[in-house]
């Protein structure tokens, strides 16, 4: 029963975080209203009508052909209009996208001619509906195998979702403290989670304590090393277009703060909560544990996770931005030079302040579970439970 009411709590103080930090995160900024301008429509292509050569003069005088359109017959999908528009095609582009086919859906944008007519254009390929379905078959799958645990799983994972895109992304761009929210936000998640899976018990305890732990030492390190490396945060374009947002008032260096530290949590919970998870079930099954006992079990079952886990965050990091690896091997002819460069330095930072977080939470994990687990006998842990 006690749990129960705990996990209805827990329900109730989520919904009231995510409407009250949404509502304080986006105080002073507005989101998608930028680019009002810009009428944006989804369509269905009807029919492909042909293709269109576009000419340009050359120095000389003569027409030359710099690219093509195809045109094409739409129907716009939310008042059912049908329109002729166009995919445009750049001979000098580097890379196009491929041409539209019959039955691609597409989002079309109004543009003004020279002329002065408005003419459609095709704009990108409409791909939510695939991922929408992968989504689905995700969800199913964690039911199957999960059952209830599957749907706690479930309702966990859309507060942590709606946590980070609803809350802690609008405090960025609104110009609020990244150092504060992205605290916040792993505190948050971290409770959020072992509470509405786990429940209230030793093990959501004790794993909660060993996970901030490796967090807190994760951000103490990166702070810094931040420091220490002289990071700027200005690791690519897309960092520079960040700061023309909300007049320049967002700290770049405090966006690497919490992409580290909201990157690594989720790693830090896992290894925390398997360690603890062990060792709970480990002094049920012993009769009156010493806490020598089962620190030492935590320590071997640490090493055995800290292997692979040391491993995840590493090549999660080299995965997601090994297009960038790749591009600054071919375009640099120094190996020292490309190091030094800071995008790869960042990359660096993020891969062992995480994995140092890792590692710090196992040992934090099993003192703090091998003090929990023997100061009550089984029974008494059994009544805390119930």
């Amino acid at each position: 029963m006690k749990n129960k009411i705990i996990y209805v709590i827990t329900i109730i103080i989520s919904v009231i975080y995510i409407i009250v930090g949404n509502k304080i995160s986006t105080k002073d900024f507005t989101f998608f209203e930028n680019n009002a301008q810009v009428n944006l429509e989804k369509a269905v292509v009807l029919e492909i009508l042909g293709e269109q050569e576009i000419l340009q003069q050359d120095f000389e005088g003569n027409n030359i052909t710099i690219g093509k359109d195809i045109i094409f017959k739409a129907k716009i999908l939310k008042n059912g209009d049908i329109v002729e528009a166009k995919q445009t095609f750049d001979d000098y582009a580097p890379l196009n996208q491929r041409e539209i086919q019959k039955g691609d859906k597409l989002f079309l944008y109004e543009n003004e001619e020279v002329d002065g007519s408005i003419a459609w254009y095709a704009d990108e390929l409409i791909r939510l509906d695939g991922i929408i379905v992968l989504g689905i078959i995700f969800i199913i799958l964690i039911l199957i195998f999960g059952r209830v645990q599957g749907i706690n799983t479930i309702i966990s994972l859309i507060f942590t979702c709606l946590a980070i895109f609803i809350v802690f992304i609008p405090s960025i761009l609104s110009g609020q403290n990244i150092y504060i929210s992205s605290i916040i936000t792993c505190i948050y998640i971290t409770s959020m989670t072992l509470l509405i899976v786990y429940g209230t018990n030793l093990k959501s305890l004790s794993a909660a304590l060993g996970c901030l732990s490796g967090i807190l030492i994760a951000g103490l390190l990166t702070a810094i090393m931040s420091n220490i490396l002289n990071i700027t945060g200005i690791l690519n374009e897309e960092s520079v277009y960040i700061t023309y947002i909300n007049d320049s008032t967002i700290d770049l260096r405090a966006i690497v703060f919490g992409s580290i530290i909201v990157g690594a949590i989720g790693a830090i919970m896992d290894v925390a909560m398997s360690l603890s998870s062990s060792l709970y079930e480990l002094s049920i099954n012993i009769e009156n544990p010493k806490f020598s006992q089962i620190l030492k079990s935590g320590f071997e079952i640490g090493r055995d996770i800290m292997g692979t886990m040391a491993n995840t965050l590493i090549l999660a990091y080299i995965g997601s931005s090994l297009s960038s690896v790749l591009l600054l091997c071919v375009y640099n002819n120094s190996l020292e030079y490309l190091l030094n460069k800071e995008l790869i330095i960042v990359e660096v930072l993020q891969m062992l302040a995480g994995s140092i977080g890792i590692m710090m939470a196992i040992p934090f994990a099993t003192l703090i579970s091998s003090l929990l687990y023997t100061r009550k006998n089984k029974e008494k842990i059994k009544q805390i439970e119930e």
